[in-house]
């Protein structure tokens, strides 16, 4: 059974108003659940989670944030899900996943998509001509880190539930 994320729970530094906007297609579902019980799966976890950190290192612009995560958001959720199973099942190997933005312009993601131009929205084969700055996100990295922060916290609250005086 795979991990389910408490999306108020999750170490992130957005409002109310920016998670459930970066959550998008979940929240309809979530019409009736109080903020506090909201579930997300490790691909919608490392969804908010890459949200957050490229909202606070400030790379790109809000609008080409939102841009790239749009663009990617299909294969961030399944890479999310893929990091998700293949820590649960304690892997010897676990799966690299990487987003890169070349010279604040240009974005890729691990396994051959080719580029997203952020000036324009196209999807370019190659990139016009090798890049001055490439900052990279290892999302495998960026996701053990964080459920691990998360995990930690879990048990923390679990154990302070638990050991309440009678």
């Amino acid at each position: 059974m795979s991990k389910q994320y408490l999306l108020a729970r999750l170490n992130v530094s957005m409002t109310r108003l920016e998670l459930l906007e970066c959550c998008g297609q979940v929240e309809a579902s979530w019409k009736d659940v109080p903020f506090e019980r909201r579930e997300l799966t490790a691909g919608q976890a490392l969804y908010v989670w890459l949200t957050s950190t490229l909202s606070n290192r400030k790379p790109l612009r809000d609008t080409e944030r939102r841009l790239l995560m749009s663009h990617f958001k299909r294969s961030i959720l399944l890479a999310g899900d893929d990091i998700g199973k293949a820590l649960s099942a304690k892997a010897e190997k676990m799966p690299v996943y990487v987003l890169s933005v070349a010279d604040n312009t240009m974005a890729g993601f691990t396994h051959g998509e080719g580029w997203l131009d952020l000036r324009t929205g196209d999807d370019v084969e190659n990139l016009p001509r090798p890049p001055i700055e490439l900052v990279s996100y290892n999302l495998t990295a960026l996701f053990i880190a964080l459920d691990t922060l998360y995990t930690k916290r879990g048990e923390l609250d679990a154990g302070r539930a638990t050991s309440t005086p009678k």
